[in-house]
């Protein structure tokens, strides 16, 4: 059981972190959208 839950929480680890990369990526577009525009 204590191992199935350290795998749940590595995988909700990664699953942030891909979304805070998506996210970073979406803002870095985002400005570089805002920029070549103005």
């Amino acid at each position: 059981m204590r191992r199935w839950l350290v795998v749940v929480r590595l995988d909700t680890r990664v699953e942030l972190a891909q979304v805070r990369l998506g996210l970073g990526l979406g803002l870095l577009g985002g400005m570089r959208l805002l920029w070549t525009l103005v």
